[in-house]
């Protein structure tokens, strides 16, 4: 199960861009996840629930976009859907395919509360 790693991974960053930034709290967490990935998004949940369980994360909002997989033939330069992980150009029938979206895993923005009552 890479997810509970992955989960850690996405953690630490928040934590760390937390104390970078003087953020209090963080309500809800955005993140792009590539189909190719293999990620299970139940078990990414999982890991992040277990994981934030009496922290001050606990209960933060996770948002998951899926970024479907694409990719562009070298013969033709088409781009295209992967579908079902057939990497064949539905044009030319090509096969030297170069996925061009589809393994991301990034976090793409956190909502925060930021202390105002603090001066400078």
């Amino acid at each position: 199960m890479h997810e509970l790693s992955i989960a850690e991974s996405i953690i630490s960053t928040v934590r760390n861009e937390m104390k970078l930034n003087g953020y209090t709290t963080v309500s809800e967490i955005g993140l792009r996840i590539g189909e190719m990935t293999d990620i299970v998004e139940d078990s990414l949940r999982f890991g992040l629930d277990a994981l934030t369980k009496g922290t001050s994360l606990e209960g933060v909002e996770v948002k998951i976009e899926t970024v479907p997989l694409q990719g562009k033939c070298e013969q033709c330069q088409r781009e295209f859907r992967i579908v079902e992980f057939k990497f064949v150009c539905p044009d030319c029938q090509g096969v030297a395919i170069e996925v061009i979206l589809g393994k991301e895993l990034d976090i793409s923005y956190l909502e925060v509360e930021i202390d105002t009552t603090q001066e400078a």
